[in-house]
């Protein structure tokens, strides 16, 4: 009875200190598991940074008998819009385990279904729908399992392109973030990578990928001259050091054809480097 008790005494802490963050319809206590439920949840900013259908809250026994108290949450169709700030602020201070409002307690699992993300940078937007993730952590250390049915990529002033499914693993300590898996996987895009990003607030990146696009796909996203067909494909390194980005790749292709003209089987190489 007092487990039951001290973890309903610390749901109503969490619920206090939703009303600083968060709008919402409804708000009850959930009685068997205990659980906070909130309904039609969104974020005070304006426009709501996060919307979502459903969230629940819940508090594990076995936090309760621990000095780190630690929560469960799920989200159910949340809406997530990120907008980059103008400039980065240099983090002076390790990144702190997710935590939920300004309470003393951090996310132990975290399970989104059924998300959208969209992440409006200055020339362009990139959103996944259909996303559904896994969210693990243990102090610094923390996990991500993240699949999306689709993505885009939006040109600013232009149509949106489609990408495909995404399959994203991560597992990181603090700002360390190794990119275990980065997928995707569309008709007219395939892409596979794996890498590093160390230091987010001013990133320094190393990621090999492999790709095959079908060049009629990249005409339409960067309106190149000429008529192309045919498909490319190359593995490559992307870095991005001292703020100076580079990609270097390998390029080859058997069936493509500019302006109508077939090219034969190709082998070349692109660099884009820092000066």
């Amino acid at each position: 009875v007092a487990v039951v008790v001290g973890k309903n005494a610390l749901l109503n802490e969490v619920r206090k200190e939703i009303h600083k963050t968060f709008a919402y319809d409804r708000l009850r206590l959930a009685v068997f598991p205990p659980a906070l439920v909130i309904e039609n949840v969104r974020s005070l900013t304006e426009p709501p940074a996060l919307r979502a259908r459903r969230v629940r809250i819940e508090v594990p026994y076995l936090s309760l008998l621990r000095n780190r108290k630690s929560l469960s949450v799920v989200i159910d169709s949340p809406e997530i819009h990120v907008v980059p700030p103008a400039s980065a602020a240099s983090r002076t201070r390790p990144r702190r385990p997710l935590s939920v409002l300004s309470l003393p307690f951090i996310i132990e699992r975290g399970l989104i279904e059924n998300g959208s993300f969209v992440y409006a940078a200055g020339a362009a937007t990139l959103e996944a729908r259909g996303v559904r993730a896994l969210v693990t952590q243990d102090g610094e250390n923390f996990a991500v399992r993240a699949t999306a049915e689709s993505s885009a990529y939006v040109p600013r002033g232009k149509t949106l392109q489609p990408l495909g499914g995404l399959t994203i693993l991560l597992s990181g300590k603090g700002d360390d973030v190794a990119i275990e898996k980065l997928a995707v996987d569309g008709p007219g895009l395939t892409v596979g990578a794996e890498g590093r990003v160390r230091s987010l607030s001013e990133p320094t990146i190393e990621i090999d990928a492999r790709f095959d696009v079908d060049t009629g796909y990249l005409d339409s996203v960067l309106h190149m001259p000429f008529d192309w067909k045919g498909r490319v494909s190359g593995e490559g390194r992307l870095e991005r050091k001292d703020g100076r980005l580079s990609f270097v790749t390998s390029l080859g292709s058997e069936t493509l054809a500019l302006a109508g003209v077939p090219m034969g089987s190709l082998r070349g190489r692109f660099e884009l480097l820092p000066e």
